[in-house]
């Protein structure tokens, strides 16, 4: 892009306080996630990668609002049509060179200024896409200059960081891909029906996504199930967000922080597959099989986990699935009804008030305070388990990391046992950590264990 377009930009950008917590080498990073966004491209990773920046400030959140509303960027695209850019470029870089003391930018003139038209936003949305980048881009520099005079003037003190009062708790967060491709934002849209998919009805309602029209091979709705058993659909939760689905079959799914759901629109055939990752509470409903009175279709929850080849069949229960990518161990907690647990060939039937437990190929049964395990979904941490488990729960749950040193690593297995609401805050529950005789200090989202 042409020096008097971007300096247009960069003049533009002076125009709305600049955001203050942004480190510098993530600026190219940030506004090609925007620039995406815009455009609708982003990857299901690209956006979790963009709704953590977006969690780290209000002022983050604040520059996005202002960055992608419609109205401000077709208002900026006309001053773009209308204005003498070469020379708006030329002012600007004068300022910018002056204030760093050296020439940045060539002062070089390369385009002559655009004629006047009226704006089309379907014409314009790459110039948009465009605009939101490179704004984007001028908006992170401005503060980051800002910022280093202040440290230099030996006011550091005054430059915003992520301190401890500003990590929130998680909330009811997910996005969702369709079958063709769609990502939709769930915590972004209002309550109520939202799209139509073969015959299925989705609608929204705090923090639910119901699928309606119970479309399997044996209930009410029936024809093209088989088709549409190859159309998948999967909700995933970003760290700190949580979310329940209702599935086509009835069944009812909480995702937990960091985790995601695949399951196709219409369950056909002998059996219902679904794929997990991370952590999911399920509420499986009874289905009989097609033809038959007495006899239930199967449940399947394949997991998908580093080296694991595990799965777990149910016919009509309650339980949860732990599997997190980062942990050893693949737990499965037994409330109501019957499982079976397989893992690379091995398989066991688990009863209510058992887990099983998979690492390395291995199965293991034992007795558990299974209640304890499925608690998040009723707003509470587990409190049943090693320290790194939970040190592990609540990185996710605040979107920070975890840190030890040598001097604290030997508390990781250590048992933790106290009660914490998830709707605490962040300090409040470092004080509970603290009366565990657990320390920490916290630096710029990173919890650090200390002796």
């Amino acid at each position: 892009m042409s020096n008097n377009i971007i300096g247009l930009f960069i003049l533009l950008a002076t125009r709305i306080k600049p955001p203050i917590a942004i480190m510098k080498e993530r600026t190219d990073r940030i506004a090609a996630l925007l620039e995406k966004s815009l455009r609708e491209e982003l990857t299901p990773e690209e956006n979790r990668e963009l709704d953590m920046w977006l969690s780290e400030g209000i002022e983050n959140k604040d520059l996005f609002q202002q960055l992608t509303d419609q109205e401000q960027l077709l208002e900026r695209l006309r001053v773009l049509d209308m204005a003498d850019s070469e020379a708006i470029w030329q002012q600007t870089v004068s300022r910018i060179n002056e204030s760093e003391g050296k020439e940045v930018f060539p002062l070089e003139a390369e385009e002559v200024a655009a004629p006047v038209r009226r704006i089309n936003w379907r014409k314009y949305a790459a110039a948009a896409a465009a605009l939101v980048a490179i704004s984007a881009v001028a908006y992170i520099y401005i503060s980051n200059q800002q910022a280093d005079k202040l440290v230099k003037s030996g006011e550091q003190e005054n430059v915003a960081t992520v301190t401890s009062n500003e990590i929130v708790p998680g909330g009811r967060y997910a996005q969702l891909k369709l079958a063709d491709g769609t990502i939709l934002q769930l915590d972004k849209l209002p309550d109520g029906d939202f799209s139509k998919q073969n015959g299925l009805n989705l609608t929204k309602a705090e923090g639910h996504l119901i699928y309606s029209g119970r479309f399997i091979a044996s209930g009410p709705v029936s024809t093209g199930a088989e088709e549409h058993a190859s159309l998948h659909n999967t909700v995933s939760t970003p760290r700190g967000g949580q979310y329940q689905i209702t599935l086509p079959d009835g069944s009812r799914v909480w995702l937990n922080a960091a985790s995601s759901l695949r399951f196709p629109l219409a369950f056909a055939g002998n059996q219902r597959i679904v794929e997990v990752t991370g952590e999911a509470y399920f509420e499986v409903e009874k289905v009989m099989l097609p033809g038959s009175a007495t006899e239930r279709m199967p449940f399947i929850v394949k997991i998908n986990h580093p080296g694991a080849e595990h799965e777990v069949e149910v016919l009509g229960t309650h339980f949860n699935v732990k599997a997190y990518p980062e942990e050893k161990d693949i737990m499965t907690s037994l409330l109501e009804g019957s499982v079976r647990v397989k893992e690379k060939g091995k398989s066991t039937i688990i009863e209510p008030g058992q887990q099983a437990i998979a690492r390395s190929g291995q199965l293991q049964v034992v007795q558990a305070d299974v209640e304890d395990a499925a608690n998040w979904k009723n707003g509470w941490f587990p409190v049943k388990g090693s320290t790194e488990m939970m040190l592990n729960q609540i990185a996710r749950w605040y979107d920070v990391t975890i840190a030890f040193d040598a001097n604290t690593e030997k508390i990781k297995d250590i048992d933790f046992d106290a009660m914490m609401p998830m709707s605490m805050s962040f300090e409040e529950m470092r004080k509970v950590l603290k009366s565990q005789n657990i320390n920490t200090k916290f630096e710029n989202r990173k919890l650090i264990v200390i002796p």
